[in-house]
């Protein structure tokens, strides 16, 4: 059995995806429903543009190819060096970076990124530093909502 969860455009309100999800998901957090709702929307195609995603738990989400330009909660990171792209996604209590397949937070992405044994150039590591730098200064959803 499945349940209809709507993924909705930020500013007007319109239904952009309609996943049906398994009636696991109806007793956990919305969160965790939202996030579930989100990857079937990336695995069918779908165009988050614009999508209100606040709040969504995306922990562990494989999200190759999602385009979430201008998604309320989440960012693209200006990091162009590497091979991947960066997105940050904002949890109520910090940023959470997904780069290629794995997550790491603000400080673990600077012990991987910027470690002396990383094999990167000066350069791609100034660059993940600014862009690390840029992130913190960002606000999380608790402060959004104050």
């Amino acid at each position: 059995m499945t349940f209809k969860f709507e993924i909705k455009d930020r500013f007007s309100g319109k239904v952009l995806f309609e996943a049906d999800l398994a009636t696991k998901f109806k007793d956990q957090s919305l969160s965790a429903q939202m996030g579930a709702a989100i990857e079937l929307a990336v695995k069918n195609g779908a165009d988050l543009c614009d999508a209100n995603l606040r709040g969504a738990d995306l922990y562990g989400a494989t999200l190759c190819d999602a385009d979430l330009r201008d998604a309320k909660g989440v960012l693209r990171l200006p990091v162009s060096d590497l091979s991947y792209d960066w997105l940050a996604i904002c949890h109520r209590t910090h940023w959470m970076i997904h780069a290629g397949c794995r997550w790491f937070t603000i400080e673990e992405a600077r012990a991987h990124w910027l470690s002396p044994d990383y094999s990167r150039s000066k350069t791609v590591k100034e660059t993940v530093g600014f862009a690390l730098d840029w992130l913190e200064k960002q606000p999380l959803q608790e402060e959004m909502t104050k």
